[in-house]
């Protein structure tokens, strides 16, 4: 299933209509004070927001919406548990702890792609 299926809202809205006020001032604490690198074409417009793809995999990869999704039988089963999946997340406590899984994946797919196209030519620009 693509990620655009159940995503769409999350990098539109930036994860404020999935999340009390508290945890989005928190989430975009992150996504707005992060330090990119500026841009050196027009096909990266801000390289600061593709944070929120790594936010996104950790979330859909929380163990308690991983077992939810893993449940469904049929296509919107999975949609609607994948679309409430935020709702796992209870406080700012719990999107720290999603901002750090999600500090994983970003460090974990950034070493994979140094490994595979070197550092140079790696095609993520988060780092």
């Amino acid at each position: 299933m693509p990620h655009t299926f159940y995503a769409m809202r999350w990098f539109m809205l930036l994860m404020c209509q999935d999340f009390g006020m508290s945890e989005t001032l928190r989430l975009w604490d992150s996504l707005l004070s992060a330090i990119g690198p500026q841009p050196e074409s027009e096909k990266i417009s801000n390289p600061r927001f593709e944070f929120i793809n790594y936010i996104a995999v950790a979330l859909v990869q929380t163990p308690q919406v991983r077992d939810i999704i893993i449940e469904g039988n049929d296509f919107s089963t999975c949609m609607e548990n994948l679309q409430k999946a935020a709702d796992v997340i209870i406080g700012v406590e719990g999107v720290e702890e999603l901002l750090q899984r999600s500090t994983k994946v970003c460090l974990a797919w950034m070493q994979w792609e140094i490994k595979q196209y070197g550092y140079e030519h790696a095609p993520s620009k988060v780092y």
